[in-house]
């Protein structure tokens, strides 16, 4: 819902226009976060060497929850690069530089929600007794976009999901012997290119077959399903998801988890 609240108002996906949409009320993004991300935006498109420890000390002050700083900071920054990259409005070095520096600031702050998780793991402040659901998360293939399945993995693990990353460099064999040997109630898998639907299909077949879950849940994103998703439909995935907190929705809803707060 954020993202698209900020495609539908902001026109261009330069970083002025983004701010402007995040004032705007019908965005349903909270205004009192729009002069970080406007500090944020500015940041990663700088020309000169930055330094972000400023900023992400400011988001880390707030204590707010993290699933609210990744929907009210770190999507709408994620969005601003994608459209200027989608409208050529900035080079290739220049949407490297300023992926990179997302990338820095979203390591430093999801490392501080993991060290404060763990402070709270010691202290009994979970709930120790409730079950956890459990995610496999891999990618395809010519699926290049580390830094998206990092995103998807942590706001999963700030949700109560227990996840597991399989399927590295993009060889699979590993995870379908993962889902043979363990119980996982979801499997993930990032599709970073269109031309590869056959291949996806074979995938969730050999996952399903695999399973030691009949009832495994198989839902399929990224930027190759987003450029074509009507490509992607009947090859036999349960569900795609748009983002990592739709993902995250879809896949409670369909396993029936209850989140844990916090």
């Amino acid at each position: 819902m954020t993202a698209e609240m900020i495609r539908r108002n902001s026109g261009p996906g330069d970083p002025a226009s983004v701010v402007a949409a995040l004032s705007d009320p019908a965005s349903g993004i909270d205004g009192a976060w729009a002069p970080v991300v406007s500090a944020l935006i500015r940041a990663i498109f700088s020309e000169q060497e930055i330094r972000l420890e400023a900023i992400i000390a400011e988001i880390l002050d707030r204590n707010r929850p993290f699933l609210e700083v990744y929907s009210q900071v770190l999507m709408p920054v994620c969005v601003c690069v994608r459209g200027r990259w989608s409208r050529e409005e900035a080079s290739f070095v220049e949407i490297t530089l300023a992926s990179g520096r997302i990338a820095l600031a979203f390591n430093s702050i999801s490392q501080a929600y993991v060290e404060r998780h763990l402070m709270r793991e010691e202290s009994d402040a979970l709930h120790p007794g409730d079950a956890e659901a459990r995610l496999l998360l891999a990618r395809m293939p010519g699926d290049n976009h580390a830094l998206g399945l990092q995103i998807v993995e942590t706001v999963f693990r700030q949700s109560g999901w227990r996840v597991q990353r399989g399927g590295d460099g993009g060889h699979l064999d590993s995870c379908f012997q993962e889902l043979k040997r363990d119980h996982f109630d979801v499997f993930g898998l990032s599709v970073g290119i269109t031309s590869i639907v056959g291949d996806v299909a074979i995938a969730i077949d050999r996952a399903r077959a695999a399973s030691l879950n009949s009832a495994l849940h198989v839902c399929i994103g990224g930027a190759g399903v987003l450029a074509a998703p009507e490509a992607f439909t009947g090859i036999g995935a349960d569900f795609f998801a748009t983002d990592a907190l739709e993902g995250v929705a879809l896949a409670n809803r369909a396993v029936g988890f209850n989140v844990l707060s916090g």
